[in-house]
């Protein structure tokens, strides 16, 4: 299927970069409340998403414990 666009629009297309790591750093913790979110800063990954909308509003009194959980449940 081709969906012809009503303008040409330029787009950023990111090749997959692979790393191979054992531990990870976070660097910060954002809970942000507006936007029903909750997500970590890393060293070397980026930005990871933790909770959002109702995952947020059921884990929304998090420990640090919760994070390594949460971090652990993704990457394992």
């Amino acid at each position: 299927m081709k969906i012809k666009l009503n303008k040409p629009k330029e787009i950023v297309i990111v090749p997959e970069k692979k790393i191979t790591i054992s531990e990870i750093e976070i660097l910060e913790i954002v809970d942000n409340k507006s936007k029903r979110m909750t997500y970590a800063i890393t060293n070397k990954i980026g930005i990871i998403d933790l909770w959002k909308d109702a995952e947020y509003t059921a884990n929304s009194n998090w420990t640090d414990d919760d994070v390594i959980q949460k971090i652990k449940e993704i990457y394992s």
